[in-house]
């Protein structure tokens, strides 16, 4: 059997923060040998390359390996990936979607706010074009690249790092979460981007926004009807919470009234004490501009 010693070597690999993906001293064990059989580089460090290293201890060494020396196998991986190159998010604070996902999934992270108002909309600067070329955002320069578009980056968060799964293993729920999220991030929450309410005009942006919103969440109170528990679907965070209670935060500084959704509001008391949630909320930004919190 691979011994707990391994793992213990591994938590402190992560825990001093070395970059190394290999270590000599526990070379010669099982786990690290096939481990170096199979990677030759920091770059091959894979869910399909690891996958390789179980079906060879499993195979060749009939090694039985558990759930938990999987899980370390796993936090190896993520934690070289992770100490390679530093995750930096440019947004405005009241998008907080992103954040709530990289807390869940613990990835450290730096902010860099683009502030949508100041001198005529950072985003539409030179150097934020180059990030963005639609002068948008969110975008996320993550593993050395950079990625642009809400659902893209959770998606991404979620196919990378597998630790805290955002998805539910059940096909038809996995659907649900994406329906979701898709109501919320292409039928409402463009509608209230700041290229939109300044075209409307504001007299009309508050109306404009109140409308949209209440039509989106009428949609989104009838999903949850068949498939909330504790959160959006079932007893479990995923992504469609993740984009949920940014819209909820945008529907108040609008004044929606909320009283039509019940199932909403039940979602959004379960999640307002989050960790997770509370970490990335705008008015907990020590830098956040005040046009988020209006």
């Amino acid at each position: 059997q691979i011994r707990w010693h391994n793992i213990r070597v591994i938590d402190r690999i992560i825990e001093s923060g070395e970059k190394r993906w290999k270590v000599s001293a526990v070379r010669e064990r099982p786990m690290m040998s096939a481990m170096g059989k199979f990677l030759k580089s920091p770059s091959d460090l894979s869910l399909a390359c690891l996958s390789k290293v179980v079906e060879y201890l499993l195979n060749e060494n009939d090694i039985y390996i558990s759930g938990t020396i999987l899980s370390a196998v796993l936090r190896f991986q993520l934690a070289c990936l992770q100490s390679s190159k530093k995750t930096l998010i440019y947004t405005f604070l009241a998008l907080f979607e992103r954040f709530v996902a990289l807390n869940l999934k613990e990835i450290p992270y730096d902010i860099k706010p683009v502030s949508l108002v100041k001198s005529g909309g950072e985003q539409h600067s030179n150097e934020f074009r180059e990030i963005n070329p639609m002068e948008q955002v969110p975008a996320l320069h993550i593993d050395n690249h950079t990625l642009i578009e809400s659902l893209n980056i959770l998606q991404y968060l979620e196919e990378t790092r597998p630790n805290r799964p955002l998805m539910p293993a059940d096909p038809v729920k996995r659907a649900r979460v994406r329906e979701i999220c898709e109501v919320i991030a292409s039928g409402i929450q463009p509608l209230q981007n700041l290229v939109v309410l300044i075209y409307v005009g504001e007299e009309r942006k508050k109306e404009w926004a109140q409308h949209w919103i209440t039509r989106g969440f009428t949609a989104v109170e009838k999903l949850l009807s068949s498939s909330a528990g504790k959160y959006c679907v079932g007893d479990e965070i995923t992504l469609a919470d993740c984009c949920l209670v940014p819209q909820i935060f945008n529907a108040r500084r609008f004044h929606v009234d909320l009283r039509p959704f019940p199932t909403i509001l039940r979602v959004d008391r379960h999640l307002e004490h989050h960790p997770a949630f509370t970490a990335a909320h705008p008015n907990n930004q020590p830098d956040c501009p005040p046009e988020a919190t209006k």
